[in-house]
């Protein structure tokens, strides 16, 4: 309730107000009726406003649970993936209705609902089903890591996937990896072999260093961020080849000055373009792979491409899905088993096999 003070000589009403620890305070002209009236409006008004936001700004507005989570993200994962989320949260906040400073507990089904089907019908259901994943898994961490979350239902993953027409990923057959490599500089090779040999992501033999090459153990130590918990690593066998190679390239950089002596692969390039990369580790080499292809006269390919065509040959090879997981490095045998069959490589495809053909010596029987 507003008070009456002496100001400097004069009687005046004066209204003072707490919120969550928020001070405010406001002088009116007299201790006539109307400077009450006015004093009890500010007060009123006053403490709705700082309700507001004090709620906003605890851990319970979209735009503190957004900062939290993707500080998060990018100390932890790589920064392709730290976009992908940033991207997820973008378009939930310009589709979605909601601003940055509503309370998550105000985020309603139906919003989220109508949010997914909004990017499936502009974009596509796989992107749909992407923003759902994401921002499912930005909820889960809010439940485990901000106090206060809202006792409620994961409201993204809740919703139901939207359907995707599924397309067998392109593996490139082994003989255009090989046109490709023939021409090839000394360490494209090495590099594209890497690939091949190690069934490695672009970022892992982007960020390999001298020191996770073990020439006396024959193997390699692959890191990535694509795992709970930041940076984790595999140590990796080389083939004979892969290990005579890589040790022809550690004598052949060891002649070269003015490079970085850490990283096993570093720009090469002396144009213009690569002027202020030369002798660094590579970030993307974008289109590199395009225009080699394309050089070759081959069907265009990248690199995680060779890695499909690494998981394709172990499987025709008979390796064991178990097998394969350590290779690939995946965690669960579910991830390897869905990485396989994206490459149409299912298992049900042998047992049809050997059901319609025991034998193996017609492809049909005859009528």
């Amino acid at each position: 309730m507003p008070t009456i003070i002496m100001k400097r000589g004069k009687r005046r009403y004066i209204s003072q107000i707490m919120v969550n620890g928020v001070k405010k305070s406001k002088l009116f002209p007299d201790t006539s009726k109307a400077s009450k009236q006015a004093a009890m409006q500010w007060e009123l008004e006053t403490r709705k406003r700082l309700e507001r936001e004090s709620i906003a700004t605890r851990c319970l507005s979209i735009i503190v649970w957004i900062n939290e989570y993707l500080d998060e993200v990018k100390a932890r994962y790589s920064q392709k993936t730290y976009e992908e989320k940033r991207k997820a949260f973008s378009r939930f906040i310009d589709h979605s209705g909601y601003s940055m400073e509503t309370p998550v507990d105000e985020i309603k089904r139906d919003a989220v609902r109508a949010f997914l089907r909004h990017i499936s019908t502009t974009i596509s259901g796989h992107a749909a089903n992407k923003a759902r994943k994401n921002l499912g898994a930005a909820w889960r961490w809010g439940e485990r890591n901000i106090e206060d979350w809202p006792h409620m239902p994961n409201l993204f993953l809740t919703s139901e996937r939207f359907k995707v027409e599924k397309n067998v990923r392109y593996v490139p057959p082994e003989t255009d990896f090989w046109k490709v490599y023939a021409i090839c500089e000394r360490q494209d090779q090495v590099m594209l072999l890497a690939f091949f040999h190690l069934g490695a992501r672009r970022t892992e033999l982007f960020n390999l260093k001298w020191s996770g090459v073990d020439f006396v153990r024959e193997q390699v130590y692959l890191q990535t961020r694509k795992r709970d918990g930041g940076m984790e690593g595999d140590w990796i066998p080389m083939t004979k080849q892969l290990y005579r190679d890589l040790t022809a390239w550690l004598k052949e950089r060891q002649k070269m000055a003015g490079l970085d002596q850490e990283h096993v692969f570093v720009c090469l390039s002396q144009t213009a373009f690569c002027d202020d990369y030369y002798g660094k580790p590579f970030q993307k080499r974008q289109h590199f792979m395009e225009k080699l292809c394309k050089k070759a006269g081959v069907r265009p390919f990248g690199f995680h491409s060779i890695r499909h065509m690494f998981a394709s040959w172990l499987w025709r090879k008979n390796v064991s899905l178990g097998h394969i997981q350590q290779l690939l490095r995946h965690q669960s045998p579910r991830t390897t088993e869905r990485y396989l069959k994206s490459l149409g490589l299912e298992t049900v495809r042998k047992s049809l096999q050997m059901t319609f053909n025991p034998s193996g010596d017609d492809e049909f029987p005859p009528n």
